[in-house]
């Protein structure tokens, strides 16, 4: 359906840690590890996994809950080497598909919108 990663992409995320990536963050990054990408777009510099999983927690609590998005430094502190978990659980309590990495704007294409009605 999405855009979901492959097993090569996610082996790949480990791997990462002496070599930066560039994720695209559609809000607004600060701090020195950002950059201007493409059409104006923030780019943040990824160089370890908790980068990654930081801007994808970020991806979703930007578009699902911005009121906690200060929270994400004490989660990653909370869930420190078992980030993929809270991956899963933020993406489980937003009704969040956790194979897809929201960072990706594509990713937010086969939701509906920026938030969901309660069930």
């Amino acid at each position: 359906p999405g855009s979901a990663p492959t097993a090569a992409a996610m082996a790949t995320v480990g791997e990462t840690e002496d070599e930066p990536v560039a994720a695209p963050d559609p809000g607004n990054a600060s701090g020195p590890d950002s950059e201007e990408g493409e059409n104006g777009r923030e780019v943040i510099q990824v160089v370890d996994s908790v980068d990654f999983w930081r801007v994808q927690l970020e991806s979703i609590y930007r578009r699902r809950n911005p009121h906690k998005f200060d929270n994400i430094p004490a989660l990653l502190e909370k869930y420190h080497g078992r980030e993929v978990v809270l991956y899963i659980k933020v993406c489980q309590r937003y009704d969040l598909d956790p194979t897809m990495f929201y960072a990706d704007p594509a990713a937010w294409a086969a939701e509906e919108g920026d938030t969901k009605a309660d069930s």
